[in-house]
């Protein structure tokens, strides 16, 4: 088993995993065995808690706090095709429906076919 230690992030928006390890000195895989509930290729925006291998979490929070502060949102756009939900696509995109929701002025859950959503990044 890999020794760890747990760093708090918040991040403004998706975070590549093999930027965030590599730049602090890990691997890719390492950061995901360590945190089996990063399904995708990316650490989701938010306030998180991650583990990274002992004695590279103050360089993990430095890279952190370094690309934060190039990070730039990006705005997407999605038509919702037949068969979307609100869940379907947030799961896509690695975000939730409830900022989706937000960013489109959506109350409740009704999209429809053809209709555009805008999506951070």
């Amino acid at each position: 088993p890999i020794i760890f230690e747990r760093v708090k992030v918040e991040l403004p928006g998706p975070m590549p995993i093999a930027v965030a390890a590599q730049s602090a000195g890990f691997t890719y895989r390492e950061l995901k065995v360590l945190n089996p509930c990063l399904v995708s290729d990316v650490i989701p925006k938010g306030d998180l808690t991650i583990r990274v291998p002992e004695g590279k979490g103050k360089k993990f929070e430095k890279e952190v706090e370094a690309w934060k502060s190039t990070y730039k949102p990006s705005v997407l756009v999605h038509k919702v095709s037949r068969g979307d939900t609100l869940d379907s696509i947030a799961m896509r995109y690695n975000s939730t429906r409830q900022q989706i929701c937000i960013w489109n002025n959506i109350a409740g859950n009704k999209i429809r076919v053809g209709q555009t959503l805008k999506i951070y990044r």
